[in-house]
């Protein structure tokens, strides 16, 4: 992580989340930024993969842009292996450690949803928090047998989408880099 960072001349925080069992390397979430960063958080989600027995992490760190502090999350949910109930409990115990006084946020990452459905339920539940899906126009993130899913994902609050896509001119993952350019808006969603 330090290598890429010091690349891209950015700042960056990273936690570890698990032992991979495949490659047996730790893996974990990280955000990178040519801004300052404040402080920062590791975020275990609730359950663990029952097959394997892996934590799922987020990454939680506050930047500073100019005068706006922002709230930005690094997520990697539980695939299919949890239930839709316990992946549920994930993702409002990550939306909760939002909290409504923060005004600026920004959540991305990979969300493993597999199905249309799943991203309407995962941005009606984030919609509640005041977050919304600012990547809903970029595209599939990944293939899987000629099919195409949306699996990750950007939310924020109180910012405008200005752009949004999915670079797929890659082969360091099996998901596309996916991107988004906002700006903040002045008003508040607590009025």
């Amino acid at each position: 992580m330090d290598k890429i960072a010091k690349s891209l001349e950015c700042n960056y925080v990273y936690y570890p989340a698990s032992i991979h069992t495949h490659y047996g390397k730790i893996f974990g979430n990280a955000v990178l930024t040519k801004m300052q960063i404040s402080d920062s958080q590791k975020i275990v989600l609730p359950y663990q993969n029952p097959k394997n027995g892996q934590k799922h992490i987020a990454v939680r760190a506050t930047i500073v842009i100019n005068d706006y502090k922002v709230l930005v999350y690094s997520v990697h949910t539980e695939t299919f292996w949890l239930s839709s109930r316990q992946r549920g409990v994930q993702l409002d115990y990550l939306v909760n450690n939002t909290g409504k006084e923060s005004k600026y946020v920004i959540i991305g990452g990979d969300f493993n949803t597999m199905t249309p459905q799943s991203v309407v339920n995962l941005a009606k539940r984030f919609r509640r928090f005041g977050l919304e899906r600012a990547s809903n126009n970029a595209g599939p993130t990944v293939e899987i047998g000629g099919f195409r899913f949306a699996m990750d994902h950007i939310f924020a609050r109180n910012m405008t989408v200005l752009e949004t896509g999915v670079w797929s001119e890659t082969k360091a993952s099996d998901q596309s880099p996916l991107w988004a350019v906002l700006r903040f808006e002045r008003q508040s969603y607590l009025q």
